[in-house]
Order: C-alpha cells, then sequence, then structure tokens
C-alpha cells in the first residue's frame, strides 16, 4: 500500500503545481498497482479525493464537493492510523468546495473539524481559520470572523514568504473588522 500511497502524494502535489496531465498520470499508476481486499476501498477513496481535487484546481466545485461525498468516513484495520486513513484533505477541500459555492453556513462546520487540535490535522489549522474567518465574514457576523483572521494571523506570523499574501490579506481584513486593535 506504500506505493499507493506515494502515487496518491504525487497526483496531489502534480494537481497543486498545475500539471494535470502528470496528476492523471500518477493516478491511473495508483489504480493499477495490486493491492489487498482489505484495502480497496481506501485506494478508492483515494482516487476519488484525488478526483476531487482536480476538478477543485480547474474550478468545478460542484463537480469536486460530488466526488467527495463519496469518500467514506470509517475506520480501517488496525494501525492505518494516520491522515490519510482519517480524511484530514478530504474535510479541509470539501470545505473549501462549500465555500466556493456559497455555503458558508455548511462550510463552517467542515473548516471547523479540520481545525482540531489532532496531530493530523495540524497542516489544516491556519488555513481552516482564514476559511471560516472569510464565511463568517459573508455571513455577516464580523466579530466572529475577526476572531479567527486573528487566529490565522496568529499561526502564520512567523511564515513562509510564499504565505506573504496571505497574511497580509488577513491583516487588512482584521484592520477593517477590528480596528481598535
Amino acid at each position: 500500500m506504500h506505493e499507493q500511497l506515494r502515487r496518491y502524494c504525487l497526483a496531489a502535489l502534480h494537481t497543486r503545481l498545475g500539471d494535470i496531465t502528470s496528476a492523471r498520470d500518477a493516478l491511473d499508476e495508483m489504480v493499477a498497482l495490486p493491492a489487498k481486499d482489505d484495502v480497496q476501498d481506501f485506494i478508492n477513496d483515494l482516487r476519488v479525493m484525488i478526483e476531487a481535487r482536480i476538478a477543485f484546481a480547474g474550478g468545478d466545485f460542484v463537480t469536486a464537493l460530488d466526488q467527495l461525498e463519496q469518500v467514506r468516513e470509517f475506520r480501517y484495520p488496525r494501525g492505518y492510523y494516520s491522515s490519510f486513513f482519517q480524511r484530514a484533505d478530504a474535510r479541509y477541500l470539501r470545505a473549501r468546495c462549500l465555500a466556493e459555492l456559497g455555503r458558508d453556513e455548511e462550510a463552517l462546520g467542515w473548516f471547523d473539524a479540520s481545525a482540531q487540535n489532532i496531530e493530523f490535522l495540524l497542516i489544516y489549522g491556519a488555513f481552516a481559520h482564514l476559511g471560516q474567518a472569510e464565511s463568517l465574514e459573508r455571513l455577516g457576523r464580523p466579530a466572529d470572523a475577526a476572531s479567527h483572521y486573528r487566529s490565522f494571523v496568529d499561526l502564520m506570523d512567523e511564515s513562509d514568504p510564499e504565505y506573504a499574501a496571505d497574511l497580509g490579506e488577513a491583516r487588512a481584513r482584521l484592520q477593517v473588522l477590528d480596528p481598535g486593535r
């Protein structure tokens, strides 16, 4: 199963970089690899999550959400405890799809599920706060939005330079929503 996870990560990375052809190649390789019966459902979920990522990258949020709704939420055999098996990325991407589709109230719950302080969700925490802030602002809840912008800024304060634009925008929104701080 490690080779399937490797191909999944490659497909996800290629999608993020905008190389959809390579993403699909890695996905096809992943699906073609032999797997034990007890992980076939998991491999299918990985396939569906990559299809959702590809749809999201292409701006097709409806298809991405439809794909993500096929992902199963259940435990796999003992010893399979990781972010892959807990679907952390699917939760976060579902929240983003819902927000892009203007379904902010639903998105809030999924962003919250992505921001929990559990080791395999930590990578989504800051951006889950940003997503919650944006959704709350669109819902007309400025105080709540400011709280989540503040959490994002606090978590990302010393982040890598490639996040400077996100951080600057969050600081600007925070100034508008809570100018006294």
